[in-house]
C-alpha cells in the first residue's frame, strides 16, 4: 500500500524537492477562498462548476488560470486511490490553507465513500514561511484524523459552501 502527499503549492514542493522526489505528491493549487464556490465543485458532472471557479479566480487574480486549473483537477480526479493506505495533508495554519485543506478532506471523503476506498488521513500543519534544512523540521503538528474529526470538517465545508 502506498502513501499520497498533498502540498499547498509549488513553493513548498520546490523548497523540499529532495524530500518529495520519490513520493506520490499532488500539488493542491486551488483558491477556495476566492469568490463563489459551486455546490457541485467535486462532482463528476462539475465541468460548469470548474468554469465558474476559473472565472472567479481569473477575476480576482487577473490572467488566465484555465490550463493550470484543469491540470490540477485532472491530477486530483484522475489519481488512482485504490492502492493508497494513507494520505498526508501538509498545509499551513493560515485561513487560506485551512479552507483548502477542509475542501480536500471533503473531496477525499466523497471518493472514499463512492469507491469504498480505505485510507487514513493525516493532517500536518507546516510552517510555510521559514526554510528549514529538512522538510520534517517544518512540520509543527501532526494528527491522524478520526471519523468524528472528518465528519465535523465535512460539515464545516458544507456550511461554508452554503453560506
Amino acid at each position: 500500500m502506498a502513501i499520497l502527499n498533498f502540498l499547498p503549492g509549488t513553493m513548498i514542493y520546490n523548497q523540499y524537492q529532495d524530500y518529495f522526489k520519490e513520493r506520490n505528491t499532488i500539488i493542491f493549487n486551488e483558491s477556495f477562498c476566492t469568490g463563489r464556490i459551486p455546490l457541485d465543485i467535486f462532482r463528476d458532472s462539475a465541468k460548469d462548476a470548474y468554469k465558474i471557479r476559473i472565472e472567479e479566480i481569473n477575476k480576482t487574480y487577473g490572467g488566465d488560470c484555465s490550463k493550470d486549473y484543469y491540470d490540477f483537477i485532472s491530477s486530483l480526479c484522475g489519481f488512482d486511490y485504490s492502492d493508497i493506505s494513507q494520505i498526508n495533508l501538509y498545509f499551513g495554519t493560515d485561513m487560506f490553507c485551512q479552507i483548502n485543506m477542509i475542501a480536500l478532506i471533503y473531496y477525499l471523503e466523497m471518493i472514499k465513500a463512492k469507491k469504498n476506498y480505505r485510507f487514513d488521513i493525516c493532517m500536518n500543519l507546516i510552517d510555510e514561511e521559514t526554510r528549514y534544512s529538512s522538510f520534517e523540521e517544518s512540520i509543527k503538528e501532526k494528527r491522524y484524523l478520526t471519523k468524528k474529526d472528518i465528519d465535523d470538517l465535512v460539515m464545516a465545508f458544507i456550511y461554508l459552501i452554503h453560506n
